[in-house]
């Protein structure tokens, strides 16, 4: 009788375990698809009416480059503009 309740105790403890684990990625899940809209509003907002003078500068094959400039000039924009043009939002998908 002590084995049987010990062995249900256990089982129970797994399952909630189990459970934890399945919450714990669906909350992942739906904080990568609000950052994946957010991505998607930032672009629709983005136009290429006008590019930043760096713009045709930058070796975009680079696997790392850095953007040192002050804030309000558009660096964020010259990356949403680069993401625009040359990526898709089920591209980034994926690489994840």
């Amino acid at each position: 009788m002590c084995y049987l309740a010990l062995y249900r105790y256990t089982h129970r403890q797994e399952i909630f375990t189990q459970i934890g684990k399945i919450l714990y990625l669906c909350q992942k899940i739906i904080a990568m698809e609000i950052l994946y809209q957010t991505l998607e509003e930032h672009l629709r907002k983005t136009t290429l009416d006008f590019k930043r003078y760096l713009y045709p500068t930058i070796n975009w094959n680079n696997r790392m480059f850095g953007l040192v400039e002050p804030r309000g000039v558009g660096k964020t924009t010259l990356l949403f503009q680069h993401i625009k043009e040359n990526h898709s939002i089920a591209a980034c998908k994926n690489i994840v």
